[in-house]
């Protein structure tokens, strides 16, 4: 039986260079994809944006 892949569309971002430096330092600190990183910090965010949305 084959998984079925949760993250089937590619995003491309463009950051800055020390934005990046920042992003494989904090990457390679935890053991993580800068994907997944990413990926992380969107849900996060969007979190947020719901909660308060709710709010109103």
């Amino acid at each position: 039986m084959s998984k079925k892949k949760k993250y089937t569309v590619m995003v491309g971002v463009m950051l800055a260079p020390e934005t990046l430096t920042q992003l494989e330092e904090v990457t390679d600190i935890q053991e993580v994809s800068k994907s997944e990183f990413i990926r992380e910090i969107v849900e996060e965010k969007l979190n947020q944006k719901n909660l308060k949305e709710q709010e109103i």
